[in-house]
């Protein structure tokens, strides 16, 4: 996990990142760097002006989908379209018009203490994909059990 605090903007390999859209910024500097899972203290603001080059302009792809949690609001503007599942820890999830009036799409899940605050004139639209989180198949990745492996006594069965 990539964790992303407040600090200098712009000092995103030194895992810092100041305004909303600057921590959006950070984020995709580091999908492009094949990061996937992030924790960033402050707002995040994904639009635009600042998504991951590597990925086709969306945040995230259906192979590869994106895991963001953070302490602050999460916004979403302009036509994003962000694959994955995204965690705000304080009261709001913000459809933002701010970077345009589109209309974003999570593909995946998101998860809000709070309220989603619409600004502006477009939609935010939450798209559920069951094969992203490996519902398709076994789960897969560093701490996934391997069948026949876990023993619970110390004598043979």
């Amino acid at each position: 996990t990539k964790v992303l605090s407040s600090g200098t903007g712009g000092n995103y390999s030194g895992g810092t990142c100041s305004t909303a859209s600057d921590c959006g910024q950070a984020v995709s500097y580091w999908v492009d760097r094949g990061f996937r899972q992030f924790w960033v203290a402050g707002a995040v603001d994904f639009g635009a002006s600042n998504m991951p080059s590597t990925t086709g302009g969306s945040l995230g792809t259906a192979s590869k989908p994106i895991a963001l949690a953070t302490g602050g609001n999460l916004s979403f503007g302009s036509n994003v379209v962000a694959y994955g599942i995204y965690y705000a820890a304080t009261a709001t999830v913000n459809t933002n018009a701010a970077l345009g009036s589109g209309n974003p799409t999570i593909v995946g899940s998101f998860i809000s203490r709070g309220d989603i605050n619409k600004q502006g004139t477009g939609n935010l639209s939450v798209v559920y994909n069951s094969n992203l989180f490996g519902a398709a198949g076994p789960p897969s990745g560093l701490l996934v059990p391997v069948p026949g492996s876990w023993r619970d006594k110390l004598t043979a069965y």
